[in-house]
């Protein structure tokens, strides 16, 4: 079983300029925090760069900060009962069934059911900013620009101009910041070795075609069978990553590898795990979140 994790998402423009004063939000708490006078850009609209701004704003010398996101605003997660049956086995059994087109547009539409700001952190952070524009005390100290994206880093002179771009009007300026901190996610480390190992994979969409017990399927016979882990989503869905089905997805893994199933599948005992009729015949349609409970329409 390959389980190699993840590794920071460092925008294609960043990466020659990684250092003390670009960093990856992984590295927020190591690099030391910034000066009163420093203009910090923080880039990514998700958790991380939530919790960021606000650690810099709950500082009694708080720096100046240009917080950017490629959203159109700054969401709140998903994170309500019916959306969590979405992280339940019998919903990733489901999804895997589906055509390639349907799986794609499921991840974009319940994206916010994993990447999204806590609803709590978000009413924190608009309290904090309203109380400060009252105060006439948020103009020059701190400003939010959606749908913008990161598009060049230049040095200049021990800071940095940074080109962005508006994604709805095509509108392009720059600023001069001191600090850039990328809270741009994470992504699947793929290491040489697994690379050449999956050269031979049957590929669907850039990714390596997994069976439902994330078995890689190869062009050719294998010495062994071959499991991955955390490259995913797009086979098993939003959940291929998520700590609460570890378990679940090692025991697929187990039964297969021992070729009976020593470990019990009880996930059509929950509410995500109802099949319909036709499911239990031959799964087609797609998943919805009214009907995550009962079927496959």
């Amino acid at each position: 079983m390959i389980a190699v994790g993840v590794e920071p998402k460092i925008p294609p423009c960043a990466k020659p300029f990684i250092s003390e004063s670009v960093y990856h939000a992984a590295a927020y708490l190591e690099r030391g925090s910034p000066r009163p006078n420093e203009h910090v850009l923080i880039v990514g609209g998700g958790q991380s760069g939530a919790e960021i701004v606000e650690h810099m704003l709950n500082r009694a010398d708080s720096p100046r900060i240009t917080w950017i996101t490629s959203r159109s605003n700054l969401f709140a997660i998903d994170d309500t009962s019916f959306v969590n049956e979405a992280y339940m086995p019998g919903y990733s059994r489901r999804f895997h069934a589906l055509p390639l087109q349907h799986r794609s547009a499921i991840i974009e539409h319940e994206k916010l059911t994993s990447d999204g700001i806590s609803g709590e952190l978000c009413n924190r952070l608009y309290d904090i900013l309203y109380e400060r524009a009252v105060d006439d005390a948020l103009s020059e100290s701190f400003h939010l620009l959606s749908s913008v994206a990161l598009k060049h880093i230049t040095p200049l002179n021990k800071r940095w101009r940074v080109n962005l771009t508006g994604l709805t009007k095509q509108q392009h300026h720059s600023i001069v910041v001191d600090r850039i901190v990328l809270a741009t996610g994470f992504q699947p480390r793929t290491p040489p070795f697994l690379q050449s190992l999956l050269s031979s994979a049957h590929m669907e969409d850039g990714l390596p075609v997994l069976g439902p017990d994330y078995a890689v399927s190869f062009t050719k016979q294998m010495p062994g069978p071959v499991y991955l882990q955390n490259q995913s989503r797009l086979q098993h869905g939003l959940q291929s990553t998520n700590l609460s089905l570890v378990a679940y997805r090692n025991s697929l893994i187990i039964n297969s590898l021992l070729g009976q199933p020593f470990y019990l599948d009880h996930s059509g005992q929950f509410l995500g795990g109802y099949e319909s009729p036709d499911e239990q015949n031959a799964t087609s349609g797609s998943i919805t979140a009214a009907e995550n409970m009962s079927a496959i329409t």
